[in-house]
């Protein structure tokens, strides 16, 4: 355990409960050229993406800021709310996508996509629902490479 983490009251040899720290990143300011020599030519940034110059505190304040607001609506069981909003920043519903699951890719119109599953239908089948934590990754069809 990280002495950040640890109680100097208990002493070293003391019991402890599990801690986790977790994380993640946002690319803000690399280049296409950055991500090419990584060898991660899918990878992308927001400056990429941006009409201007972007601030890196001003992007992780924001972020931190929004993400506050969506963990104040799970708190209060707002899953509505939270499910609309991922439904829209996707925009895929209706589209054909490709899920990229652990076990196997699986292609079909998205018919549904909330935390209870996402509904995929294909012509003269029945639909596939699939649970969402075992989506690694959902993209539209015609973007596949």
């Amino acid at each position: 355990v990280s002495p950040l983490l640890s109680d100097p009251q208990q002493g070293a040899d003391a019991p402890r409960s599990p801690c986790f720290i977790v994380g993640f990143g946002l690319n803000v300011q690399q280049s296409a050229a950055t991500f090419a020599t990584a060898g991660l030519p899918e990878a992308t940034s927001l400056a990429r993406f941006a009409v201007g110059p972007l601030d890196t505190h001003a992007v992780a304040a924001a972020l931190i800021r929004q993400m506050d607001r969506d963990y104040d609506l799970l708190c209060q069981g707002d899953l509505g709310t939270l499910e609309a909003s991922w439904r829209q920043h996707l925009a895929l519903l209706g589209k054909h996508v490709i899920a990229e699951c652990h076990d196997a890719m699986y292609h079909g119109r998205l018919m549904e996509l909330s935390f209870r599953g996402v509904e995929l239908a294909r012509s003269g089948e029945p639909s596939r629902i699939l649970v969402p934590e075992r989506i690694r990754h959902l993209w539209e069809a015609a973007k596949e490479k």
